[in-house]
């Protein structure tokens, strides 16, 4: 039951997300439509979790983890300010 609520809470939170986007959309495609570009909608309700609770959820609910093989490639700019960068912050 509680994993009802739960879902039905993020539904809420997403179709608010939802709104607030789709009124931003609509206010610049009354501006002159050359000037104004196509937007997406872009939600991520699960980035304000740590990974340690998205693996703990997933574990709760007999989900395996995945990981995408690029997200420890130092290559990537926004890895290496993850994986190296940040941890040294966190000390201090």
């Amino acid at each position: 039951m509680q994993e009802a609520s739960e879902a039905g809470s993020l539904e809420e939170e997403v179709s608010k997300d939802s709104e607030v986007s789709q009124d931003s959309k609509d206010s610049k495609d009354s501006k002159n439509s050359k000037d104004s570009k196509e937007r997406i909608l872009l939600l991520r309700p699960l980035l304000s979790l740590r990974k340690k609770e998205i693996q703990e959820r997933l574990k709760d609910l007999s989900i395996p983890y995945r990981e995408d093989s690029t997200n420890q490639d130092l290559s990537y700019a926004r890895n290496y300010l993850r994986l190296k960068v940040l941890p040294e912050l966190e000390k201090k």
